[in-house]
């Protein structure tokens, strides 16, 4: 038996990781990394319910284009507000 850390891949943010994984809030079953893991748990603390609920209705088909269109619409916020 090898005791090598055994290298998984966050659903969440898609990112390699090593060690323990932090069991989704969302669903209680998706393992994710433990900085997606504290991340979730200071979203649903601080009541950033949009991001939840978007996660909750479809957590597997955010892709980069999503990302793009996120950014872009923050950056036309942000322009917005001045």
């Amino acid at each position: 038996m090898s005791n090598a850390p055994v290298r998984r891949s966050c659903s969440r943010c898609r990112a390699d990781y090593h060690g323990r994984p932090a069991l989704s809030r969302l669903d209680n079953e998706t393992e994710i990394c433990p900085d997606c893991g504290v991340a979730e748990a200071l979203e649903i603390a601080a009541g950033n319910t949009a991001l939840v609920n978007d996660l909750l209705a479809e957590p597997d088909e955010y892709s980069e284009a999503d990302e793009v269109a996120d950014a872009q619409r923050s950056a036309r916020d942000a322009g917005d507000s001045r």
